[in-house]
């Protein structure tokens, strides 16, 4: 995925009128990935940053919503394409169990995206693998 970053700047936005200037660690939170993966700073030979204001709290809520953010912004996911018979019990966020022989295929997914069309045709999905 090019387009995720290897620097995060968190930012509180609702600091209380007339505080000093946000400092790392009093009001800004940054991450730097400069090695981990190939998305890192040393694999792609460059720096993509994402600047990301929140409203927190304080310095330990804000934190953790970036720390959840990264974890977010890193996850690598992959994506099954399937057509099956009208299934109208399948929904968005259901968790499968999916085995393909034919692909190698033995993993649990969730529905991520379905359409069920109103002539009783095929229904697809989109499963992301949950790892």
């Amino acid at each position: 995925a090019w387009a995720v970053p290897n620097l995060w700047l968190f930012r509180q936005t609702n600091r209380p009128t007339g505080s000093v200037t946000a400092t790392e660690g009093d009001g800004l939170y940054s991450v730097v990935n400069q090695s981990d993966g190939p998305q890192s700073i040393d694999q792609r030979g460059l720096t993509w940053a994402a600047v990301v204001d929140y409203d927190a709290a304080d310095q330990t809520k804000l934190v953790a919503l970036g720390d959840r953010r990264v974890a977010t912004d890193r996850r690598v996911s992959s994506v099954v394409q399937v057509t099956t018979g009208p299934f109208p019990g399948a929904g968005h966020a259901d968790i499968y169990s999916y085995t393909d022989s034919a692909a190698g295929l033995n993993v649990k997914v969730q529905a991520t995206r379905w359409q069920m069309p109103l002539d009783g045709g095929d229904m697809s999905y989109d499963w992301e693998v949950i790892r």
